[in-house]
Formats: C-alpha cells, sequence, structure tokens
C-alpha cells in the first residue's frame, strides 16, 4: 500500500525474480502525462543517430520529460572531471553511470562507460520527473558492441569534419585532391586505446589505437593511408589519412572500418580534380 503523495513527484521500485521494476508516481493533482517516457527505439549512436551503441562513445536518449533547461556540461566539468548528473538526469548502462554531455526535455546526450557489457543492455535514466528504463528484452532493446565505427557527420550531405593540408592553406574550404592533401576524420566508437585513456576526464594528450593495422579507411572505394588514429577528445576518436590517387572529382563515400568492423557508407566527401 502506497499513501497518496501529497508532495512532489516520486519513484519507487518492485523486484520480481532479481528484476528491478521502476514505479513513477506525480503528486496530488498532477498528470501522468508529467511522467517522463522513452521514444520506441530512442537509444541511439549520437554520430549515426541508429543503433548500437558503443562503450566509451555517445549515445543519445530520446523521450519527453527527461529534463527541464536545456544545459552542457561545460560548467559541470570540475577539475577536468566529467559529470555523471546534470540537470537532476542521470543515466546507468548496465548498472554503470554514464557521463551527462547534454539535457533538454526530449534528448539526453551521455559518454557510455568503456566497460559496459558487449551484447544486451539495460539502461535506466533517473529524472526529476522519475525513473524509466529500456529493457534489453523488448522491442528496440539496446545493444552494445565492443567496437562500432561511426564517422560524425552534420545533417547537410556531402560536410564531413575535414581540415586539408598540402598545397592549400590550412583551413581552406576548396575541396580536398586526390594523391595530395591530407584530412582529418573524427569518428566514435573505434574501441580501447594504448595506453588506456583516463575514463570520465577531460582528455590533456592523445591515446592511439593499439593496433593501427586494423584500421582502415575506404574513399569512393580505394583505401587511404592510415597514418595515426587515437583518441584526441572524450569519446571522439581523430583518423588522419592521406587521400589516395586516383580519386574522381565529385561525391565520394568514405568508410571507416576498425577490427572487422565498418561505418555505413552515408557520409560523403566533395573531392576537387
Amino acid at each position: 500500500t502506497v499513501g497518496v503523495n501529497t508532495g512532489s513527484s516520486r519513484t519507487g521500485t518492485i523486484t520480481v525474480a532479481g528484476q528491478k521494476v521502476y514505479v513513477n508516481q506525480v503528486a496530488t493533482g498532477g498528470s501522468v502525462s508529467s511522467l517522463p517516457s522513452l521514444n520506441p527505439g530512442g537509444i541511439v549512436n549520437a554520430a549515426s543517430s541508429s543503433p548500437p551503441i558503443a562503450p566509451g562513445s555517445f549515445v543519445s536518449v530520446y523521450g519527453q520529460n527527461l529534463a527541464d533547461p536545456a544545459t552542457d556540461w561545460r560548467s559541470a566539468i570540475v577539475n577536468g572531471k566529467l559529470p555523471t548528473s546534470l540537470g537532476g538526469v542521470q543515466v546507468l548502462v548496465n548498472g554503470k553511470n554514464a557521463f551527462i554531455s547534454y539535457v533538454q526535455p526530449t534528448q539526453v546526450n551521455v559518454l557510455t562507460p568503456p566497460d559496459s557489457a558487449v551484447g544486451p543492455v539495460e539502461v535506466d535514466v533517473i529524472t526529476n520527473h522519475g525513473t524509466v528504463v529500456a529493457m534489453a528484452n523488448m522491442a528496440g532493446s539496446v545493444r552494445v558492441r565492443s567496437a562500432r565505427p561511426v564517422l560524425r557527420r552534420r545533417s547537410i550531405r556531402h560536410r564531413l569534419r575535414v581540415r586539408c593540408s598540402g598545397r592549400r592553406a590550412a583551413g581552406s574550404d576548396q575541396p580536398p585532391s586526390a594523391g595530395r592533401d591530407y584530412i582529418l576524420l573524427f569518428a566514435t566508437g573505434l574501441g580501447q586505446t594504448n595506453p588506456p585513456y583516463p575514463v570520465g576526464q577531460v582528455l590533456t594528450a592523445a591515446y592511439p589505437v593499439p593496433d593501427l593495422s586494423k584500421v582502415s579507411v575506404l574513399i569512393g572505394g580505394k583505401p587511404a593511408l592510415v597514418q595515426f588514429a587515437g583518441m584526441t577528445y572524450a569519446g571522439v576518436f581523430q583518423i588522419n589519412i592521406q587521400v589516395p590517387s586516383g580519386i574522381p572529382a565529385g561525391d565520394q563515400s568514405i568508410v571507416l572500418g576498425v577490427a572487422g568492423q565498418a561505418s555505413l557508407p552515408t557520409v560523403y566527401l566533395t573531392f576537387g580534380g
């Protein structure tokens, strides 16, 4: 028996066969519509906006009543430590705290912990309005892979976060040319680094991937020379490549591969002649 709730909304738990179930209760006079909820399939890789998610990478959670004012972690980073709570929101991935980078009523962005279990996982989203869970045994369940390379891209096709060097000045907006230029790609989900990066910390140095030979980049189906790959920002990897010869002018797909996993061919870059 639970008494009438005369205060703010509150959350309780019921455990059945070892499985915890959250029960949210609104205050007297409150509306059930004020409780938090998750969209179907609303937990996705933040770079690709699709599942699966990966350890040590950014994930977006979409739903309703997840937070109040929009805020990001810039003011919440203290002594280089990334926050596990922001705007009253916490997220647990398989029982482990994720690092909260951005919250607003319909979206929460988090950096998942690097030791998340591989396979089906449970994601708990704890908010000021109650707690919601994505269960692994339900439709649209969340899965984690040990490595899931995803190139970060903007919503406008043909625009990739790229810097060019070579004959043109740094920061030039001219398209790169085959066999002459070098570009930097930014991605998530490349797995572990060597040495291991400091979990939950602002990075002050680069942390390379352990075996560069397992990292590949195809531009228009042609292999590029990978010169460096490593985490340079919490959850974000930088890949330095040289554009291969024989790339025709125009839009070409870029595919990043790591240890047998490959990004989708949905990122394009326009090349000059």
